[in-house]
């Protein structure tokens, strides 16, 4: 929440905010309320946030089948394992 509050006091505010998991989603439903923006910010959630139906304004969610995910994710690392081309991932810093 405190990520969201931040950036709906910048100069120029977000008009909208995507949140990764149910928690975050909470928080960032929140922030927008309680600076009185809420109806010009929309919300997006990558978790099917439980109560995302019947909150005003309504939020987007993004549903997805988290055992498929893992399964998926696991034959994505062992097959870079085998093939021995693992490096560290290059790294983005983002200054603001």
């Amino acid at each position: 929440m405190h990520a969201a509050a931040e950036m709906i006091r910048l100069p120029g505010p977000p008009t909208a905010l995507f949140a990764s998991q149910d928690l975050v989603t909470a928080g960032a439903v929140k922030a927008p309320r309680r600076a009185g923006v809420q109806e010009r910010i929309a919300l997006a959630g990558f978790d099917d946030f439980t109560l995302a139906g019947i909150l005003t304004p309504g939020i987007t969610v993004i549903t997805h089948d988290a055992a498929q995910f893992g399964r998926l994710s696991a034959q994505l690392l062992s097959a870079r394992l085998n093939r021995g081309n693992c490096r560290r991932a290059p790294r983005a810093r983002i200054r603001a």
